[in-house]
């Protein structure tokens, strides 16, 4: 490995590749017809799907490691929302023309950029513009982490639990009414406290919680997610189970930050490190392409469902999209120019 490399936490990189893992997981859930399955079976795929929701406060979790313990000038700020900003009008270029074959005979560029101002080219990319909101705070977010004590990240993160992850699903499934919404707190939002959690989480230690404890709350969270989702689902006769597909509520709050806790407390040997750090080096860019990969080879799950049942099938495509993804990920990171971006 280069000096780079060895500079870079493995088991932070781990967390990286496993969180673009899970991203494909999440996409390749909806595939499957719920109706026309048992109701354990049903479980199981909500339980799946609950599973795959982690990804992406697990990402915010990183970059609240990584981030915002620096102190980045305004130059710097602006270099990265370059990059980033780059890279959205890049590879929504790739999907514009290589999807959409009305835009790759009549395109121009102007209507391009117009049409990525108003919306992604593709639905998981609207990541990307959350993440250019955040890079845009992010040096006053650095400044403010600073000044806080633990005992104002606990503040924080009580807050957020109780009026983003509780009190909604308090709502939703018991009596209590809820409050008006003239009451607000703009400071408070679910992506700023999972980047606050991953950054407290590096530097307050969490060791004095044990590992079996972590383990049964990242299981029993899920598993209450994936409850509540399928009595939504049976109550509602299949017409609406998405309530509890938030990552804002207690459950996902509870899962991604266990999990985050267990995978950093993993100890990583020579090899795994370095295989970790392979691999995390590629998770952008398999969360970037990977949506492509999943259109390409559809024929390829068609002939898969057909022949093993439509679950089974799934899960071996979204492992077929993960290799696939990653190996070309590895590739384009050698690519003058994209290894910059990526």
């Amino acid at each position: 490995m280069s000096a780079h490399a060895n500079q870079r936490d493995a088991n932070l990189d781990l967390i990286r590749i496993l969180s673009a893992y899970l991203v494909i997981v999440c996409h390749t859930v909806p595939y499957i017809q719920l109706d026309s399955l048992t109701s354990p079976a049903r479980y199981s795929v909500f339980f799946l799907q609950s599973l795959s929701k982690i990804a992406v406060p697990l990402f915010l979790m990183v970059s609240g490691c990584t981030l915002l313990p620096k102190a980045d000038t305004l130059r710097k700020t602006f270099d990265r929302i370059c990059r980033m900003a780059a890279v959205l009008v890049l590879f929504s270029l790739v999907y514009a023309l290589l999807l959409d074959q009305d835009t790759a005979s009549s395109f121009g560029f102007l209507s391009f950029l117009e049409s990525i101002y108003r919306a992604p080219v593709i639905t998981p990319y609207w990541y990307l513009y959350a993440y250019i909101g955040i890079l845009l705070m992010l040096p006053l977010l650095q400044k403010l982490v600073r000044a806080m004590s633990q005992a104002d990240f606990c503040y924080y993160f009580l807050l957020s639990f109780l009026f983003f992850g509780i009190w909604p699903v308090l709502v939703e499934y018991t009596p209590i009414s809820e409050y008006t919404h003239h009451f607000a707190l703009p400071l408070f939002s679910t992506h700023i406290c999972y980047l606050f959690m991953g950054y407290a989480f590096s530097r307050f230690s969490c060791r004095t919680l044990p590992v079996p404890f972590l383990l049964l709350v990242f299981l029993f969270s899920l598993m209450g997610n994936a409850f509540l989702m399928h009595r939504d689902y049976v109550s509602s006769s299949a017409a609406a189970y998405g309530f509890m597909d938030n990552i804002a509520f207690l459950p996902m709050l509870l899962a991604s930050s266990s999990f985050f806790l267990l995978i950093k407390r993993l100890k990583l040997s020579h090899r795994a490190a370095s295989i970790s750090t392979a691999l995390g080096g590629c998770s952008f860019g398999v969360y970037l392409i990977s949506d492509l990969f999943l259109i390409v080879l559809m024929p390829v799950f068609y002939a898969m469902r057909s022949a093993i049942g439509q679950i089974q099938a799934v899960l071996f495509y979204h492992l077929l999209v993960f290799f696939a993804s990653v190996l070309s990920a590895s590739i384009l990171r050698r690519v003058p120019g994209l290894n910059r971006l990526l």
